[in-house]
């Protein structure tokens, strides 16, 4: 059976959707390009964030209400976040650990083994780390 001749229209609606495609795929080589460089080091270890937590958190959702949230480590409550997408880890414990407040993971993104994993769990973070970040405020 042959194939019939595609419209103008079908051809259009092809090419629109292949540049979408072309366009997406640049634009996500251009993140890991960026990741990949870890150009500002020194600003993404001083917010204490992991690489693809500090290049790509603009790209993260999350909606605007007051949110309470908990530390996954140490379990204390923590000041109420400006939106839903709240850390995962009090900047104390963030801090204590080299962890990422945004996901909880290494923030030079390097897997630990699991006697660490143990030993930083049975700690606890101490009250003064505990601390609000600057400009955020108790609830």
């Amino acid at each position: 059976m042959k194939a019939r001749a595609l419209t103008i229209a079908e051809l259009e609606r092809i090419n629109y959707a292949t540049g979408i495609g072309a366009r997406n795929l640049l634009d996500q080589l251009s993140k890991l390009a960026i990741i990949a460089s870890d150009a500002h080091v020194e600003k993404r270890r001083e917010a204490q964030n992991c690489a693809p937590c500090f290049y790509l958190s603009r790209y993260r959702l999350a909606g605007q209400a007051f949110t309470h949230w908990n530390c996954q480590l140490c379990e204390a409550p923590q000041p109420m976040h400006h939106n839903t997408a709240v850390p995962r880890i009090c900047a104390g414990c963030a801090t204590t650990y080299g962890l990422c407040v945004c996901c909880g993971g290494d923030i030079e993104t390097e897997n630990r083994g699991r006697r660490t994993g143990r030993k930083a769990r049975k700690q606890k973070c101490s009250p003064e780390a505990r601390q609000a970040p600057s400009g955020e405020t108790e609830p």
